[in-house]
Parts: C-alpha cells; structure tokens; sequence
C-alpha cells in the first residue's frame, strides 16, 4: 500500500494506464486483508466477551492493533473516491485541457494543482456522461474546474469546462477557443 501512496505523488505514473490496474489490484487485496482481519477480530472479542465475569462485561480493552485498523479503514474509505476519480479518462482529459488554456494558468498563475475532494457523478447508460467539480488552486487564487463529459466509442470528449474563480460571478469558458 505504502508503494502505491508514494508512486501515486509521481505526476507521469499516475496518469499511466498499468498504474490504475496497480491501484485496483492493491484495493482489492486490502479490501480482503481488512475483511479477513475484522472476522478474525470479532471471533477474538467473542471468545473474550464470553469468558469474562458479568460483571466486567461493558469494559473490553480495544488495543493498539484494533485502533490503527480502523484508522487504516476510515483513511481509506476517505482516498479511494478520489483515486477512483483521478484515474478516470474523464478527469485526466479536463486536467490535461485546462492546464493548456493561458485563461487558466493566467486567472490561477502558474502552477496550478488539484485539490481533494473532487465532486462528481455519473451514468452509464449510452453514451456514458460525467459531471465534476474540481478545486484548483494556484499561486494567485483558487477555484474549481466545472466539467461535464460524454463517452463515445471508448472515447472522452469535454461538452463543458468552465473555471470557477473565488470571489468572481462569471466563469472562464476553458472550451472556447
């Protein structure tokens, strides 16, 4: 897990189609190392609930390992969505267009990175669509890329990106040439 957080901060591999498949393999192997560990865990806490004095009973110890499981879950459940979104063609494809518009880079100044916590949704019937809200910031002010997409024969095509500025009323339309 430890290799995929740091190869995920190298820019040119996350955007390498082996890389999602990396992460995907990695997601599903914590998924069932976590499920594997909270059966084991609950059939400990069973036996331990079993054998102490009724008395006692409301007060089981939760020890370090249990603490830094459910950090380890909550972390998680926090960073999937948005690797899950990152890797998408979708969201490549409106980062790609919007870092090159001089609108963009101008408005934000150079350099311009995505925040977390990208909003978005999406349907899969044909053609499939996407919306996203994506913060963005650079070194003169931040915003957020509004983008919607559709998927046509394997391919992503921006219908809309517009740039949000904070403390502005209108959007920079990123499409217009």
């Amino acid at each position: 897990m430890a290799i995929v957080v740091v190869a995920s901060c190298i820019p040119w591999l996350r955007h390498q189609e082996l890389f999602s498949v990396l992460v995907g393999i990695t997601a599903v192997a914590l998924v069932g190392f976590m499920a594997h560990r909270s059966f084991r865990t609950l059939s400990s806490w069973h036996t331990l609930w079993q054998s102490r004095p009724a008395h006692s009973k409301w007060r089981i110890p939760i020890s370090r390992k249990h603490l830094w499981g459910w950090v380890i879950v909550l972390v998680l459940t926090l960073t999937l969505p948005h690797f899950a979104m990152v890797f998408g063609g979708d969201y490549k494809l409106a980062v790609a267009t919007a870092h090159k518009s001089r609108q963009f880079n101008e408005a934000l100044g150079a350099p311009v990175r995505e925040g977390w916590f990208s909003e978005g949704k999406g349907t899969l019937e044909k053609p499939i669509r996407s919306a996203m809200l994506i913060p963005v910031r650079g070194k003169k002010g931040k915003g957020n890329l509004r983008v919607q997409a559709a998927k046509d024969d394997g391919i992503w095509r921006l219908t809309k990106l517009t740039l949000e500025l904070e403390g502005s009323s209108k959007p920079l339309d990123l499409l217009s040439k």
